[in-house]
């Protein structure tokens, strides 16, 4: 896959609770308002309930700018996220959050939810949007693509940030958790 155009990528499972319908609508609003010359690329299988999302991709008048790629092998992942302009995650409820330190691993920022845990895993490098609001969404996106020094930021605060969640970080938080008990 090459491509010349930059992209917003996604990263997971497609159904309900990951929102895509809402990115994807979202994504053709972005397009309508600049103009632009990006992509979205959707990674990853659809699960189930998926109707949403595919009355989104058929509605959107962007439709030849959104690309389905379902399942990538793992050694894919990092080349497609670490080429991506930005991650796009903007689920409705996330655990954890992985593909949120997966773009901070690759230096590539992300937008994702201010809900559940996404805030806490992104931290000062992502830009948290209202997974709820189609507009919030664009004009997040909107905003990576026209503000450099914003964008320069999220990565820089990434580099930071990612060290929270590496296995030497992790391992030393359950040793001090064991000690007291």
């Amino acid at each position: 896959m090459q491509l010349v155009n930059p992209y917003f990528v996604y990263v997971g499972a497609v159904h309900p609770r990951k929102n895509v319908h809402r990115l994807i609508a979202a994504f053709d609003l972005f397009k309508q308002k600049t103009g632009s010359d990006f992509k979205l690329l959707i990674v990853g299988n659809f699960a189930w309930k998926t109707g949403e999302v595919l009355t989104a991709y058929h509605q959107a008048t962007y439709q030849k700018d959104i690309q389905l790629l379902g399942y990538l092998p793992e050694e894919a992942l990092p080349k497609v996220i670490g080429a991506a302009f930005a991650m796009t995650y903007v689920s409705l409820f996330e655990g954890f959050g992985l593909p949120i330190v997966e773009a901070m691993n690759c230096e590539v920022p992300t937008i994702t939810s201010n809900i559940a845990s996404m805030p806490e895993v992104g931290g000062d490098a992502v830009l948290l949007v209202d997974p709820h609001s189609i507009e919030d969404i664009a004009l997040k996106m909107k905003r990576l693509v026209e503000d450099k020094d914003f964008y320069q930021n999220l990565v820089e605060n990434g580099q930071q940030q990612k060290s929270k969640f590496n296995w030497t970080h992790s391992s030393e938080q359950v040793y001090q958790i064991l000690k007291k008990i």
